[in-house]
């Protein structure tokens, strides 16, 4: 009897544990994720800084035409693809880019550093949750990344300074159970996209030991992907963009602290509908910057100013690293390929930069309370221990005999914004998103919940909703070009609920 009790009082301290743990991943996704931390750990990406750092345009502008709010991809693919589309003779836009810390110093400047998108494990959710045509319509959107970012890098002759190069993805299924179901998914995905069969490949016995030196995995599936640093590229653009358009600032260690609508009347009508959107921000003392249009791009932070994304964008904070191997050791491939490690719970990512640094991320299912305590946690001014601990040994015990040791340069940790139902959102945020704020003649924008694709959704949703803006400013009726369902609707407002984010990833 003593020794029931005593399982009874295990098992009751458990479950009050877990609620507890729950609750309080609850309450951080439903409350605000304040600004931007200070100090945040220093990535080793943005060593050295960027001439860019902390740049503030000689002239802060009173009024705008367009306020970006963060200064990453997306913040400067919409800048780059407004200001680009406007021609020659077209009206070049006032755009502000308002950014709370250093220029890329959020997601950007934070991640893993790779293009790769795996859409045989992503299209078969994306199928059941919005059905065939939306899959795949989504699965293409984010395929297509590859050659744009390259293109880009290509046309402004950033390849070499970015590092930018086509690489082989190498997902490497570590246990059984997750390698049996992404043969079937690959399988079933290529039966949809006939035209991808020749880019994949699957590895299994004694080809993933002699090819890959990996005897302890499952098996490997190959495919396309690319790598590069976007913390460089990202800065040069922005360099770029400064030199040739003049209606362009850019503000850094500028928070934004408050937005303001319209002016209204004690019925809720505008005074005076031409009246601009106010952005408030504080340097020392309240200093105010009226905007058309306000673009929120800042991803894991945007429920602090737009409310009703509460529970619908979801930061959670990402462990990275940068390790050299012993002995000079360098693993198959070099720095043309980019590396996944799956696991049946969770996954890590990994690029190696052309001067031999190993850029691996991930961890998450090794966190405290089972990677729970990284939901709706933005503060990247501090390491997980755990997770870092546990990617300093991931090398060596995946390659035995080939790594046998390695030495962790830096570690730093970024935020990611999550999308409960699995796909970005791009579009005119309703008022009721925006906490009520009424509009005059300009509206309220976002671009943001890459759920830690980024790098295969960014560039694409800043391009659309530039797009979006150019119809709206200037009359024009050009194509916006993103998956129908990434679109800002009140009606997907009210449908997405964090259990759909538990299904995905839990």
């Amino acid at each position: 009897m003593g020794g029931l009790v005593s399982s009874l009082n295990v098992a009751l301290k458990t479950l009050r544990a877990l609620n507890a743990t729950y609750a309080a991943v609850i309450s951080r996704i439903n409350g605000s994720p304040g600004k931007p931390v200070a100090h945040p750990t220093a990535s080793a990406w943005q060593l050295p800084p960027s001439l860019l750092a902390v740049h503030k345009s000689e002239t802060t502008p009173e009024e705008v035409d367009v306020l970006i709010i963060g200064s990453g991809i997306t913040a400067c693919s919409i800048a780059y693809h407004l200001l680009h589309s406007a021609g020659s003779t077209a009206a070049k836009p006032r755009v502000a880019i308002l950014e709370a810390r250093e220029l890329c110093s959020g997601g950007t400047g934070r991640n893993g550093g790779h293009i790769k998108e795996t859409p045989y494990l992503e299209w078969s959710t994306l199928v059941k949750r919005f059905g065939r045509v939306a899959a795949d319509e989504v699965v293409r959107f984010r395929m297509g990344h590859l050659q744009q970012i390259l293109g880009v890098a290509d046309k402004e002759g950033l390849r070499e300074s970015s590092d930018a190069r086509e690489v082989e993805s190498v997902d490497v299924y570590c246990e059984s159970k997750s390698w049996r179901e992404a043969k079937e998914k690959l399988r079933a995905w290529l039966e949809a996209f006939p035209d991808e069969k020749g880019k994949w490949r699957v590895w299994e016995g004694d080809e993933v030991k002699t090819k890959f030196s990996l005897p302890t995995a499952a098996g490997i599936i190959t495919g396309p992907a690319a790598a590069l640093s976007p913390y460089q590229l990202i800065t040069h653009l922005y360099a770029k963009l400064l030199a040739e358009f003049p209606t362009l600032s850019i503000h850094c260690n500028t928070p934004v602290e408050t937005v303001q609508g319209t002016p209204v009347d004690p019925f809720r009508r505008p005074i005076s509908p031409v009246q601009p959107f106010s952005c408030f921000t504080f340097q020392g003392k309240s200093q105010v910057m009226r905007a058309t249009h306000i673009i929120h791009a800042n991803n894991g932070y945007v429920s602090r100013l737009l409310p009703g994304f509460k529970g619908k964008i979801v930061p959670a904070r990402g462990q990275m690293t940068s390790q050299r191997l012993n002995n000079n050791v360098s693993l198959p491939g070099g720095s043309n390929r980019s590396w996944s490690f799956m696991w049946d719970k969770g996954m890590d990512y990994m690029t190696v930069t052309p001067d031999g640094r190993y850029m691996l991320g991930g961890g998450w299912a090794k966190g405290p309370n089972d990677g729970m305590d990284a939901l709706g946690n933005c503060r990247d001014n501090e390491n997980s221990v755990m997770e870092t601990a546990y990617l300093g040994g991931l090398l060596p015990a995946i390659f035995p005999g080939l790594v046998t040791g390695v030495q962790i340069e830096a570690a730093w940790t970024g935020i990611l914004g999550f999308s409960v139902d699995s796909v970005p959102w791009v579009g005119e945020v309703p008022e009721k998103v925006a906490g009520g704020r009424r509009r005059g003649t300009g509206k309220e924008w976002v671009c943001a919940g890459y759920s830690g694709e980024g790098m295969v959704n960014a560039w694409g949703c800043g391009s659309a909703l530039a797009t979006m803006l150019r119809n709206e400013m200037y009359g024009e009726r050009a194509v916006v070009g993103v998956p129908s369902v990434m679109l800002v609707t009140e009606k997907r407002v009210k449908k997405a609920t964090i259990e759909m984010l538990v299904e995905d990833y839990m």
